[in-house]
Formats: C-alpha cells, structure tokens, sequence
C-alpha cells in the first residue's frame, strides 16, 4: 500500500513539475514575444523601406504592446539621394485587433507631430512618397487572391491629430509646401453614415490657410463643407498648369468663405461658395492680351455643376480697381 501511495505522489509531482515547466515556457516565450517583436518591426520596416527606394533608413526605437494595439515609433528618418525625404520624431497609433477578425481595420488613434515629408511626381507621371517608389499592383485585371477573397475591408479611423508638420510636394509644374500647423480629423470610417468633422489651420507657401467643417459620409461621395479662409495665395505657383491656354499668370487670391464640394460616382461634381473672393495685383497674360487688376473682389454666391451641360451661377458684387488692360490694335481691324 505504501508502495502504491508513493507512486501517486511521485506522479502527481512529475504533473505538477510538468505544469510548472510548461508555464514557465509559456511566459518565457511570451517575454520574448514582447522584447522581440519591435525588433523584428523595425527590420522589416527597413528592409521593406530600401528595397523600395530609400537609401539610408534610421530607426532609433519601435514600441509595441500587442495587448493594446498601440504602436509607437520613435525618429523614423528616411534619406534617398542627397537629401532627407522623411523624418518622424514620433508616431503613435493605436489599433484595434477585434474587428480584424471581421475584416475591419479600426484605428483608434493615429498622432504625428513634427514630420517633414517630401512627395515626387516625375516627368513621366511615376509618383514617389519619401523617396519610395510606389508601384502598381501586379495583379493583373480580374485576378484575385487571398486578399480579394470574400467580402471587402472596411476602414475607419476615430482620431487623426497631425501637428507642426510640413509636405514638400514637387511636380515638374507645381510646387507646393504645405505646414499643417494643426489638424483635427475625427470619425472617418466606410460603415460611417454621420459626416466626420475636420478642422485644419496651416500654410501653403507661406500664405495662410484655416478649415472648419466636415468631410461627408464615405458612403455618400466625397468633398467638404465649412468655412475655409485663404490669405494671400500666390497664383504664380500655378502657372504651368494654366497653360498654354494662359501664358502668364500672378497675383494673390484671399478667401473668406463658405464652401460646399461634393463628388461621388455616377453623378456630377457640385460645388457651392457663398462669401469673400478677392484677387490682388492680378496679371493674366494671353498670347498678346494682357489684363491686369490692382483689386479684383467678388461678394456673394456662386454655383458650380459639372453635369452634361456645365453650368455656372452667380449672384453678388463685382468690383475692381487699378485695370490695366492691353488689347493689340491688330485684334481689331
């Protein structure tokens, strides 16, 4: 019987011993788990980062919890060529895993302060974003994968907080810098019917400019409404664009104004504005025309529709000063 008994015990130790050993594996592997994976980040944020374009890659540190979902990374510094084309002092985003298992992607949080980011659009028309090429996809038209299979992702995001960052954008006939001094973006997601408010206060070359309003429903189109407030925008950036139809343009536009953009497919583009448009030191210059304006101001409102006869409606005051209009005689014989 004593036999009998200490057989037991001895097993139930070995059990016992058998449980410890296996939870202390279990933590031993958790504990490596966490120390592990934001080194293996940030390698394959590296790799991936020079196989793509980038030259040199710095990642000072990558934080992440992957009981919460957040992810923080700390100096991200991107440099392709001879110059930096992306520096992140920190991003933080935070990430819920449940609805991945339903094929939702939702994002708490995301916030950036500090970044400076360069965009490239080549003569050729191939677009780069911090010196990485992005590519299309190689999956051909009416091909299908694992991705693809059932029913689509939806997205959303509840916080979107951008501070003291600025966007170099570069195009061979544009080119914009953008400060986002403050931007606010709440509740944006494609199962989303309410409409997620944006607020924006920044430069775009050098000329300041402030939003407040929202952006609709992802499942009614796209556009904006609110107040946007434009001071002294250069016209003379915009140049290229206008041409060969107009072959000089300068001046600076001030916009104070309520604005109602919206655009979804299979119908027009619409666009309202109700408020201040002035244009000072306005020059156009076309061929041998030429019309320039010390003040052109526009108060009132003004509709726009693209349906299949273009449409333009205004209703307000027109005033200007300083014309200078130069009109060769030879248009007139």
């Amino acid at each position: 019987m004593n036999s009998i008994n200490k057989n037991i015990s001895s097993r139930k130790g070995f059990l016992r011993q058998g449980w410890v050993m296996a939870l202390a594996g279990l933590a031993i592997l958790l504990v490596l788990l966490l120390v592990l994976t934001p080194y293996l980040m940030a390698w394959s944020a590296k790799d991936w980062l020079r196989e793509n374009g980038a030259d040199q890659v710095e990642v000072q540190d990558i934080d992440f919890n992957p009981f919460t979902g957040v992810v923080v990374v700390k100096r991200l510094k991107v440099r392709a060529g001879d110059r930096d084309t992306l520096d992140i002092p920190r991003l933080l985003l935070d990430v819920d895993w449940g609805p991945l298992f339903s094929r939702k992607v939702h994002v708490n949080a995301v916030t950036v302060e500090g970044v400076q980011l360069t965009v490239d659009v080549s003569p050729e028309g191939k677009l780069q974003v911090a010196g990485i090429k992005l590519g299309e996809s190689e999956a051909g038209e009416g091909e299908t994968g694992v991705a693809d299979a059932g029913k689509p992702w939806d997205y959303g995001i509840v916080e979107l907080d951008i501070r003291n960052t600025v966007i170099d954008y570069r195009d061979p006939g544009l080119q914009l810098e953008t400060e986002i001094h403050e931007l606010s973006l709440r509740d944006l997601a494609t199962w989303a019917t309410a409409p997620a408010p944006l607020t924006f206060n920044g430069a775009l070359n050098g000329a300041g400019i402030s939003l407040d309003g929202q952006l609709p429903a992802l499942v009614d189109g796209y556009g904006f409404a609110g107040s946007i407030k434009v001071s002294g925008l250069s016209l003379q950036a915009f140049d290229r664009l206008v041409q060969p139809a107009v072959t000089e343009l300068a001046g600076k536009l001030t916009l104070d104004s309520r604005v109602d953009v919206s655009y979804r497919e299979d119908t027009p583009l619409q666009a309202e504005q109700d408020g201040l448009v002035r244009l000072d030191d306005l020059r156009v210059v076309q061929a041998d025309l030429s019309v320039a304006y010390g003040r052109l101001e526009w108060q009132g409102k003004t509709r726009f529709s693209s349906a299949d006869e273009m449409s333009v409606t205004s209703n307000g005051q027109l005033a200007g000063s300083g014309l200078d209009l130069v009109i060769p005689s030879e248009r007139f014989r």
